[in-house]
Parts: structure tokens; C-alpha cells; sequence
């Protein structure tokens, strides 16, 4: 091939490199932007199945804590009934107690129980996340124990000194349980909670500490 035709060729391809420059810019331009609204799309998604599978724990845990106050209340009452005979007993001030109404409470922590009972079962088969679980095995240790407790109370002699030990432990644990709900709540407070920004997770962890060193820490 001549040496000026193939100069003019080199000269025809440089001219064109510009072109082919720019197309490649755009090629990469649009791979760079598809691959960004990829990953976008993805940790989008990503939030919401993980806030989907959270949703269902924090209804588990909801559920325990409501059972658990209910049981709370009827347990008092229970303990301000078993107080009031024992008063009678002893020949004190009292408030009269019928059967019927002591009867009536102690179905009513029956119930409660089973309710609590009924929560923690569900909280068992819904809760995967491991320190929310192991918080929650922590209080139904107490609730088990709450359990044996109240069986000791209806078996019970009927004598002044085992009546307020007896109720002495059930109102131990069901302290016991309140306190392990509560931590249970925390966990799931930090585990469970709803997908939120970066930006407001530090926010509310500023908010957090700062909250406990005015409330809660001893001064």
C-alpha cells in the first residue's frame, strides 16, 4: 500500500477516536447509572423484607408484655385478698372477703397465667432473633417459677406464716418476670426496631445516653 494512502487512513481513524470516545463515555456513563439504581433497588428491598421479618417479633414481644401486666394486676389483687384474711385471722382490721370473691380472683390469675403462658408460646415460635430470645428464656425462667409458686399457694395450710410466704414468693417473681419483660423490651428495642436512616440511629443513640444520664444514672 502507497505510503500516503495508508497516512491518510491513520489520519481518517484519528479523526474518529474523538467519536468513539464519547460513545464509550456514554456506554459507561449509562452501566455506571443501572448499576447504581441496582444497588439502590436492592438495599431498598433489603429494608423492607428485614422490617417485614422484625414486625412480626415486635408483636411477639407486645403480646408477652401485655399478658404480663394483666397478670400483674390479678396477682395483686390475689395478694390483697390473701392479706385481708389473713388480717382476719390474726384478729386485726380487715376488709371482709367473701368466697365467692376470693374464688373469682383466683380464677382470674388462672386465666392471666395461662394468657402469659399462651404469649410466651407464640414469642417461641415467631422470635429468631438470639438476644431477643435469650431475654425472653430469662423471663419465662420466672414465669415458671411464678407458676410453682401460685400451685404452692392453692395447696397451701391455711396458717398465717405460710400464706404470707407463700404469696411473698409470688410476688417475688412476678416482680421477677415484670423486671425480664422489661429487659426484653430493650433487646427488642435495639434488635427489632423499625428500619431507620443511619442518620436518626445516631441521632436517637445521642438521645438514648443522654436521656440515662439525666434519669437513670446514680449521681
Amino acid at each position: 500500500m502507497p505510503f500516503f494512502a495508508t497516512a491518510a487512513m491513520v489520519v481518517r481513524f484519528g479523526s474518529k477516536l474523538p467519536a468513539v470516545a464519547t460513545i464509550l463515555t456514554v456506554i459507561g456513563a449509562g452501566v455506571a447509572g443501572s448499576g447504581l439504581t441496582y444497588v439502590l433497588a436492592w438495599l431498598r428491598e433489603s429494608r423492607r423484607t428485614v422490617d417485614a421479618n422484625r414486625a412480626p417479633q415486635r408483636a411477639a414481644i407486645a403480646e408477652i408484655v401485655e399478658a404480663t401486666y394483666e397478670l400483674t394486676l390479678r396477682v395483686f389483687a390475689f395478694r390483697d385478698v390473701c392479706e385481708a384474711r389473713v388480717r382476719q385471722s390474726e384478729g386485726k382490721a380487715f376488709r371482709r372477703v367473701s368466697d365467692t370473691e376470693l374464688e373469682d380472683l383466683t380464677n382470674q390469675v388462672k386465666r392471666a397465667l395461662f394468657g402469659v403462658g399462651r404469649a410466651f408460646h407464640i414469642g417461641r415460635m415467631t422470635i429468631v432473633d438470639a438476644d431477643c430470645y435469650e431475654a425472653m428464656a430469662a423471663a419465662f425462667n420466672n414465669f415458671s417459677k411464678l407458676q410453682v409458686a401460685m400451685e404452692g399457694v392453692a395447696v397451701m395450710a391455711p396458717t398465717t406464716p405460710a400464706m404470707r410466704d407463700g404469696m411473698a414468693s409470688v410476688v417475688l417473681f412476678t416482680g421477677g418476670l415484670n423486671r425480664g419483660t422489661v429487659m426484653l423490651v430493650k433487646a427488642g428495642q435495639k434488635r427489632l426496631a423499625p428500619v431507620q436512616t443511619w442518620r436518626n440511629r445516631w441521632r436517637r443513640e445521642e438521645v438514648r445516653q443522654r436521656l440515662e444520664a439525666k434519669y437513670f444514672l446514680p449521681r
